[in-house]
């Protein structure tokens, strides 16, 4: 493996967001400029075709000759002399048609493009080849091949005849030989497979004449009238592997001038190189896995070779032997003359098409296209050193004055308190270390969460920095001083200071390195305090949403639950509160202005939750159960209450009215409506995007001319289309902030429907967790499939597997993950799970739903 890497002469980005396949790139004097200048031609899978000219080390603005949107997926492109003239003409093949554009110069800096014609495909492409089919010169034809195997052969304007290759089950790469006027392909069989253009003209046309012919040479009855020849194969030769790409060239030695061309098959795992009449010359076992390859000529007589990248089957028996360029997917590329080894550089690119062309005069240029859109021009060798490398004169060591230096550092060593090294005392100290290091191994962390807030004043110091420690953005660093070691454990105190939180819970990551130099982590997950969201307010009266618990205990005094609530809250509220012991009511007022109240029924333990706002609630109603289930906990466990004969049944809390699904329907179908109006914004400001780029380049090429022509209105058009690019924008900002808002609703409202939905069903603990990953309260948001998807999918993952009512349910097949077109599946799926649970099915088998609502479990949530 050589050491050396390639270098990047040129390099630019192809658009965003685009791919890339082997077909995606041709190299060519595509509008037949008298220099000669082979320009660089790619299109991508989303439609946009490009052609660059690099004039010199670096992109520039200049370099871009065209840049087009051709409104379907660009498989492959092929440049050739498709009209029987001199001029060269781009072949593009799309999934259903094949179009023929000539390419002309505008000026000195910008090409535009013509369809000269177009063929509109019965069966989708795969890919095609060109060259001049019947041996028929000064012009060529091309061929597609469907993925259903047919080819389809066409001159010019005209299709001239279709056929259905034999036992065909997926396409592989096809290639042309000029000289044996034969098409090479791969099929399934991993066999290599040559068919010479003359059988495929004189044999049957139709798939159905093609099957007779194979039924009567079987013995079978026939089954009409049979016109043509049946297809049969001049050669066949078995792989073994799967055929990556074939190329024709002269790759073995031969000082014959008229030596055939040799076919190149670049497999998984080996190359071969086979004649023309499909015997093997020779193979190479790679041990790595290829990308990608491509022939080039070798020495100095390579001047051809920009030409000869348009069609690699022309002119072949005038090339001198060639070398191979193959690139592998660990990022190297490989240079081989003949079976041997000649060069190999990194790449800092994967590529997935390779060429070789002669660039503003330079032979031997790379052109390489990864499947992102990266296009570079590279080459190979070492670049000079930029700075020369000067010796410095040597001077002669005085070892004595070294000595006495060391001396006196020593001493000094010994006078300030410390001893120089003792072999003696070195292994008992490093035993020392070594333990203290394994007792210090492993992190412990402990998490004191305070109930009530400070003031932001009392926090901040003078200088406007936090306490030692601290972080607005919920991180801290710290280095390895810690307070007070025992044993070799240290204790270090971290301070963190949190604005702006949306979650009830958090998580404490530490990560630290241990004393072995492993990099580990720790965890902790703590309850935030309520009062870092809301505040208690006097009592709100108005509702328009309400739900009511029940528990099997006695009404508890909120005053004596929300305690830690009274403390920060108005003085003269909480004084009011706490004097009235049988207080019934309390009211919290959230930083968004949602304000939630809690009645407590007089006469049984029951409590009733309403507010202006269905999101707000699940907070307060976490809060109160988890409340509620701690207060009776430590009552019944205290040692009067133990010594009571008769224990009472576990802690529960149950609901009885009909869950609120119409609420939370409301709150999907505006999330939902926000997503389609943010796509619709997006879609709007990538055409005017499109559209002031053209304009853009329209009123360069106005400028940049010579001759001054009018501007017709060009610059009122730019000028129109960027204020609409700004209005889009800013419509865009504010839907991504409603949208986020209708989110953080839509999560608060399956929260609140999980609660529910736990205390109607008592559902265990188990159960609980499994409908929460499934009805997921974490909205996440995709660029086309977003939480409706896949909650949809989740839901129909439990209708299909826990909840299935037969078979010929779970037995369904699962439809794909794709974007939603409205919510009412949505709904309908969240509906059945829940009808469902209410008629006793279980997510797990064999579970009980005694405990669904006990303390344990409700504290847990």
């Amino acid at each position: 493996m050589s050491l050396f890497s390639s270098r990047e002469w040129w390099s630019t980005r192809l658009g965003t967001a685009e791919e890339f396949d082997q077909g995606s790139i041709a190299i060519a004097n595509i509008d037949n400029d008298t220099n000669g200048n082979a320009k660089i031609i790619t299109g991508s899978l989303q439609g946009v075709l490009r052609v660059h000219l690099p004039h010199q080390r670096g992109y520039h603005v200049e370099d871009m000759l065209l840049e087009t949107e051709l409104e379907r997926s660009i498989l492959q492109l092929a440049a050739g002399n498709f009209l029987g003239s001199s001029s060269i003409c781009l072949a593009v093949l799309h999934p259903r048609k094949l179009a023929v554009y000539a390419l002309q110069a505008v000026g000195s800096s910008y090409l535009q493009h013509s369809k000269i014609y177009e063929h509109h495909l019965e069966h989708t492409a795969a890919n095609m080849a060109t060259g001049p089919f019947g041996g028929i010169a000064g012009v060529e034809h091309i061929v597609v091949q469907s993925y259903d195997g047919q080819l389809t052969f066409f001159e010019q304007e005209a299709m001239a005849f279709s056929r259905f290759l034999p036992s065909f089950l997926l396409p592989g790469p096809l290639a042309y030989a000029a000289a044996s006027d034969s098409f090479i392909t791969s099929t399934a069989g991993l066999e290599l497979v040559a068919y010479k253009y003359s059988n495929l003209a004189a044999a049957s046309g139709s798939k159905e004449q093609q099957q007779q012919q194979q039924q009567q040479q079987a013995g079978g009855p026939p089954a009409g009238a049979v016109s043509g020849k049946r297809i049969q194969a001049d050669w066949t030769v078995v792989l073994g592997e799967a055929a990556l790409d074939i190329r024709t060239g002269r790759i073995t030695a031969n000082t014959r001038a008229d030596a055939p061309a040799d076919i190149l098959v670049l497999a998984e795992h080996t190359f071969f190189v086979l004649n023309l009449r499909g015997q093997l010359l020779l193979q190479r076992r790679l041990d790595y896995h290829p990308a990608c390859c491509w022939p080039f000529p070798a020495g100095p007589d390579s001047s051809s070779s920009s030409s000869a990248t348009a069609n690699p089957n022309q002119q072949q028996q005038q090339r001198p032997p060639e070398n191979l360029l193959v690139a592998t997917h660990t990022k190297a590329l490989m240079v081989y003359r003949g079976q041997e080894l000649a060069w190999a550089a990194r790449l800092e690119m994967l590529p997935v098409a390779v060429r070789v062309a002669a660039l503003e005069g330079m032979q031997g240029m790379i052109v390489a296209l990864d499947d992102t859109g990266k296009l570079a021009v590279l080459y190979l060798g070492s670049e000079p050193p930029k700075q020369s490398v000067s010796f410095a004169e040597s001077k002669q060591l005085d070892y004595a004055a070294m000595e006495a230096e060391r001396k006196a550092l020593l001493t000094q060593i010994k006078a300030a308190g410390g001893a120089g090294w003792d072999p003696a005392a070195a292994a008992p100290a490093a035993a020392a270390g070594k333990g203290a290091a394994a007792a210090a191994k492993d992190l412990v962390l402990r998490a004191q969460v305070p109930s009530r807030l400070d003031d932001a004043d009392r926090i901040v110091r003078e200088g406007g920095e936090g306490p030692p420690g601290s972080n607005a953005d919920g991180v801290a660093g710290f280095g390895a001083a810690g307070g007070a070691a025992a044993a070799g454990v240290k204790q270090l105190t971290v301070t963190l200071l949190l604005s702006n939180t949306t979650k009830s819970s958090m998580k404490v990551v530490a990560c630290y390195r241990s004393a072995d130099k492993q990099l580990q982590c720790s965890q902790l997950a703590l309850q935030l305090p309520m009062i870092l969201f809301c505040q208690v307010i006097p009592p709100v009266k108005s509702a328009e949403y309400k739900v009511t618990v029940a528990t099997n205990r006695d009404a508890a005094q909120l005053v004596a639950l929300f305690g830690d609530m009274l403390v920060q809250a108005h003085p003269a509220h909480a004084e009011a509160l706490s004097r009235s012991q049988a207080a019934n009511v309390m009211s919290f007022h959230f930083g968004g202005g949602q304000e939630v109240t809690i009645l407590v029924s007089k006469n049984a333990g029951r409590y009733r939750l309403q507010a202006d706002s269905f999101a707000a609630m699940w907070l307060v109603l976490q809060e109160l159960s988890r409340r509620l289930a701690g207060h009776f906990a430590a009552a019944e466990a205290k040692p009067a209450a133990a010594q009571q004969q008769q224990q009472p049944p576990p802690f529960s809390i149950t609901f009885d009215e009909s869950l609120p699904l119409q609420d939370v329907f409301e709150l999907v179908d505006r999330h939902f409506a926000l997503r389609a109006a943010l796509a619709a914004a997006n879609e709007a400001l990538e055409q005017r995007e499109v559209q002031f780029r053209s304009v853009q380049k329209r009123l360069l090429v106005r400028y940049k001319d010579r001759n001054a022509a009018p501007l017709n209105q060009l610059d009122v058009l730019m000028e129109e289309t960027y204020d609409q690019i700004l209005d889009l924008a800013t419509q865009m900002e504010q839907l991504q902030a409603e949208l986020l808002a209708a989110g953080q609703a839509l999560g608060a409202g399956v929260q609140l429907l999980l609660l529910l939905t736990r205390f109607r069903f008592k559902l265990a603990a188990e159960e609980f967790e499994l409908l929460r990953c499934a009805l997921s309260p974490v909205v996440l948001e995709g660029p086309e499939v977003s939480w409706e998807e896949t909650t949809e999918a989740a839901m129909t993952h439990l209708l299909r597997s826990a909840l299935a009512r037969s078979a010929k349910d779970a037995a369904a097949a699962v439809p794909p993950l794709a974007p939603a077109a409205d919510t009412a599946r949505l709904k309908k799926h969240i509906s059945l799970v829940l009808e469902r649970l209410s008629k006793g099915m279980r997510l797990v088998a064999g579970s009980s739903s005694n405990n669904g609502g006990s303390a344990a479990a409700v504290a847990a949530h």
